[in-house]
């Protein structure tokens, strides 16, 4: 692939990322490959590793943020008989570099993680029996501006931080759920686990 002279690429600062399958070949590309500096994927595919998440022998050493909908886990267990939350959470938590996340968003599914919403918004409404409870296009967007903060966290400059603090805002108490949170301490890196803190409830 060529570029014209007007691109330029800052290699040190890679990001790979993906959805569903394409989060799955993200994670294995970030663990095979020196070049990707940090990891984002949304509703990562993993029953192909899933074994070897929950025992906590796969994990990647570059930051990392994964981000599911609340509908994906379900489907995982009843159609590939494994614990997506589960797999991926003791993933994460045995990630070897610090800054790492992992995040749902409830009242959606996977279908609101692609082209598709903005595409057939009413019908991935219907397919997957969820509420129309957030405007497809900030829905949308509400996916990678949660990845897009933790690459502003570690420094990359993804975006104006506070254009994506104040979106994020506006849907977080409904709609975010952190199980592990990376926050820059005076002191250094501190992870908040979800052990230690309180999920969020939904909001009729």
């Amino acid at each position: 692939m060529r570029f014209g002279n007007q691109c330029s690429f800052k290699m040190d600062q890679l990001v790979i990322c993906g959805h569903s399958f394409g989060g799955m070949t993200a994670l294995q590309v970030a663990k095979e490959d020196s070049r990707p500096q940090a990891c984002l994927g949304l509703d990562s595919w993993v029953w192909v590793i899933h074994e070897e998440m929950d025992k906590k022998e796969w994990f990647l050493t570059i930051p990392q943020c994964q981000v599911l909908s609340e509908g994906f886990s379900d489907a995982c267990e009843s159609v590939y008989n494994y614990n997506s939350i589960k797999s991926i959470q003791t993933m994460i938590q045995n990630n070897k570099h610090p800054a790492k996340e992992f995040a749902i968003i409830n009242e959606i599914n996977h279908f609101h993680q692609c082209d598709l919403l903005i595409l057939l918004p009413i019908e991935t409404f219907l397919i997957s029996g969820t509420r129309w409870s957030i405007n497809p296009g900030d829905l949308y967007k509400l996916n990678t501006q949660v990845c897009m903060r933790l690459l502003n966290k570690i420094g990359m400059n993804a975006c104006e931080p506070k254009y994506i603090e104040d979106f994020i805002a506006r849907f977080e108490k409904r709609h975010l759920e952190y199980l592990t949170e990376y926050t820059q301490g005076q002191d250094g890196p501190d992870l908040i686990n979800g052990d230690d803190i309180e999920a969020k409830p939904l909001l009729n």
